[in-house]
């Protein structure tokens, strides 16, 4: 696994929101595939509390077609100068079994590190409904998260979408330069509309003024 610095802002969201998912912002954030040998008993892969460990997640073998579509992607990105080191293939395990029902389990994942050790990370799915669904229910459980611990400054993973593809960078304008490269729209899938309003404190009495000089 592409070892890669995080601020301690991202740090602390992952160390919330990885209860559930291996990484959250950048390598994915996995599903247990079918074929996946399942996870032992006990270990933290098998939802057991305590710290997770993404060696206890079990070996995934993603198809050439899907591999063979994300180096093409990586090699036109390298070539106008965006860098892309340790090319590796992802892992992708969902720890919650309610939210691996939800999400789309990609052909491939394969990530790199760019400019200051920034992680990219490419996903291909099967097909563009699956990206887009991928996106919006990671988007949601961060979201929801994030939320319920209280996490206000979360500023919502960079990605591009392009079809039946998704990639993963840390910062928003590696995406957008990304997205003028190969195509597709780069954001970063906020919150707004997904936390809950906070609720406004009622005003304090009105000091009564009558009969006073």
């Amino acid at each position: 696994m592409v070892q890669k610095s995080r601020s301690f802002r991202f740090k602390l969201i992952a160390a919330v929101a990885c209860s559930v998912f291996l990484v959250l912002c950048g390598e994915g954030f996995s599903k247990e595939t079918p074929k996946a040998a399942p996870a032992e008993k006990g270990s933290a892969a098998a939802g057991e509390k305590g710290r997770f460990d993404p060696a206890d997640l079990p070996k995934v073998s993603w198809t050439a077609e899907g591999k063979k579509a994300a180096e093409k992607l990586v090699t036109k990105i390298r070539a106008k100068g965006i860098a892309c080191e340790g090319w590796e293939e992802g892992t992708f395990g969902v720890l919650d079994p309610k939210i691996a029902k939800q999400i789309p389990t990609p052909q491939a994942v394969m990530s790199c590190l760019g400019t200051g050790e920034e992680d990219i990370t490419f996903e291909i799915f099967a097909n563009a409904d699956d990206a887009n669904r991928y996106i919006d229910v990671k988007r949601k459980y961060l979201c929801r998260q994030t939320a319920n611990n209280k996490l206000w400054f979360y500023p919502g993973f960079a990605y591009v979408l392009n079809g039946n593809w998704v990639i993963e960078p840390d910062e928003l304008d590696t995406a957008e330069k990304i997205a003028e490269i190969l195509g597709g729209t780069a954001a970063r899938a906020r919150c707004k509309g997904l936390w809950p309003t906070p609720k406004k404190k009622p005003a304090p009495p009105a000091t009564p003024t009558a009969g006073i000089n």
